[in-house]
């Protein structure tokens, strides 16, 4: 219970987004995908950031 919520305060991301992600990897590609949850939705994050940033200044 505290794991998911020091890591989704490092990577700003809310405590059962990541309690979900590592269950749905985990059932999809076990132990390995439970492993590479966090890191994938903290590269996932700031590639959203970068795209909504980035069509943000394209608008304007």
């Amino acid at each position: 219970m505290i794991y998911p919520k020091v890591v989704g305060k490092a990577i700003k991301v809310h405590p059962v987004f990541i309690m979900v992600t590592i269950l749905l990897f985990g059932h999809l590609f076990g132990i390995t995908g439970m492993l590479f949850a966090v890191p994938t939705v903290a590269v996932g994050r700031v590639w959203l950031i970068h795209l909504l940033d980035k069509s943000n200044t394209l608008h304007e």
